[in-house]
């Protein structure tokens, strides 16, 4: 018997656990490599909405796919920090332009019908009836077209509709 410690004793290969084999996914083409290259590329380059797109086409082919996922969900938040900082301040109301015509898409509409006079910028992104993106985009879009105007809230808005 040898005297020496316990600490010292290594096993032989024959008594050591079985090393465990990871079942390797198959690997990624080179197009779809590329393609989150690019994707990333477009999201360093400043372009949220490229990337995003771009992202949504990988993730109709591959949806597997956990790097287009993230990017699409990077390049979503991208977009809605820019819409805010376009909209901003966010404590701003939002009234309806009552000299402007009602030839909207259904989703201004449904949005629009949010508008009391009362609901700031912040409110309507923070029930976001149409998901964060797309209602900020909208909002834009409605200012930038003259539909909506923005007005201070200490301010009382001449045109609030009151249910």
């Amino acid at each position: 018997m040898n005297s020496a410690s316990h600490e010292a004793y290594v096993p032989s290969a024959s008594l050591r656990p079985p090393r465990r084999r990871h079942k390797s996914k198959p690997g990624q083409s080179p197009a779809e490599l590329s393609a989150i290259r690019e994707i990333y590329a477009e999201l360093r380059g400043g372009h949220p909405a490229a990337a995003l797109v771009s992202a949504q086409r990988l993730l109709s082919q591959h949806p597997e796919n956990c790097f287009a996922l993230q990017a699409a969900l990077l390049a979503r938040e991208s977009l809605f920090e820019t819409y805010c900082e376009r909209l901003s301040p966010l404590s701003r109301v939002v009234v309806f332009n009552t000299a402007d015509s009602l030839s909207l898409d259904h989703e201004s509409l449904r949005l629009l019908s949010q508008l009391d006079g009362v609901r700031t910028l912040r409110d309507l992104l923070d029930q976001a009836i149409l998901g964060r993106v797309e209602t900020a985009r909208k909002l834009w879009q409605l200012y930038r077209g003259r539909r909506v105007l923005l007005e201070s809230p200490e301010q009382p808005a001449p045109t609030a509709r009151f249910y």
